[in-house]
């Protein structure tokens, strides 16, 4: 059974769209940049190093928690959680870098890759807290969080 190796967990303001690309330095860099958003009908847009993922947020943005996770193998399914996108990543960067489209100097989740230039498997989950959800939604109704999950393609 697969395991979690390492997380990171943050709240990011989002305006409509969520990026998952590589960071090199200080630069965001993936060739989803200044390409195409998701088309009608679809929430995910992704190339070879990157994808952009549309938000449930009103105009103007809204609050969102995300969650980079890295694991030893696949990890089961979660039927509690909303399946957005599964594939494959080439990242040649040595951090993930998630956050809001537009605001490349906003709120973001960073997480530390075991080194460069590497096969990985993705998948991007969804969850929308409902007053039904015991406990944390009580307080917080209709809460987003974002899971992105990322394994080793062997």
């Amino acid at each position: 059974m697969a395991t979690i190796i390492e997380a990171a967990t943050g709240a990011i303001v989002s305006a409509g769209y969520l990026l998952i690309a590589g960071v090199r330095g200080d630069e965001v860099v993936g060739s989803i940049i200044g390409g195409e958003m998701p088309g009608p009908g679809a929430r995910v847009a992704a190339e070879r190093d990157s994808l952009i993922a549309e938000t449930y947020t009103p105009k103007g943005g809204a609050e969102i928690y995300v969650r980079v996770e890295l694991w030893d193998g696949s990890p089961s399914s979660d039927s509690e959680w909303t399946e957005l996108w599964t594939g494959n990543l080439y990242l040649d960067v040595e951090e993930i870098w998630v956050g809001d489209y537009w605001e490349e100097d906003g709120d973001v989740v960073n997480l530390r890759l075991p080194g460069p230039a590497r096969n990985w498997s993705v998948s991007l989950l969804h969850k929308i807290f409902k007053s039904a959800d015991a406990g944390f939604a009580e307080v917080f109704p209709g809460v987003q969080f974002y899971t992105l999950r990322l394994w080793e393609t062997k």
